[in-house]
């Protein structure tokens, strides 16, 4: 994209004052992983993710920043930089991967309901990839879609 900073600031801004409870939920996010390590990337199973260099992020943090090295606080800011994105990112990540699951149950359920001849090969991202009879590929087709 060519678009300047201030243009993008912009954007942000707008973003942030059409849906503000996104921010909050996003900054609580942010703070639960930053006190404990780790996301809870699905509310209804519980499903964690952990970051990995929580214990290198957390020793960065303990040295005062007139104390750092340069490098280690390029490293500081990096790691805090990554642990605050998986903290807003793998919550839908996770959310979206359940959604495809219970959409796989529901396809399944569908098939067997009807006797049908058709089976999921393959779940990529949020799709899911169905073999099936060639005649039954309309009524099939349906359940899918």
């Amino acid at each position: 994209m060519e678009t300047t900073q201030e243009e993008a600031q912009k954007l942000i801004n707008i973003l942030k004052a059409k849906f503000p409870k996104k921010e909050t939920y996003f900054k609580k996010q942010i703070n639960f992983a930053k006190l404990n390590g780790y996301i809870i990337t699905d509310d209804k199973t519980n499903s964690r993710s952990y970051f990995n260099k929580f214990k290198e992020l957390k020793e960065l943090e303990n040295i005062p920043y007139d104390e750092k090295t340069k490098k280690q606080s390029s490293d500081y800011y990096k790691l805090k930089g990554n642990l605050e994105r998986m903290a807003q990112n793998y919550p839908i990540q996770g959310c979206s991967g359940m959604m495809t699951k219970y959409a796989a149950i529901l396809f399944e359920r569908e098939i067997l309901k009807n006797n049908l001849d058709g089976f999921i090969v393959n779940m990529v991202h949020d799709e899911l990839v169905v073999d099936c009879n060639f005649n039954q590929r309309n009524e099939i087709k349906e359940i899918v879609v």
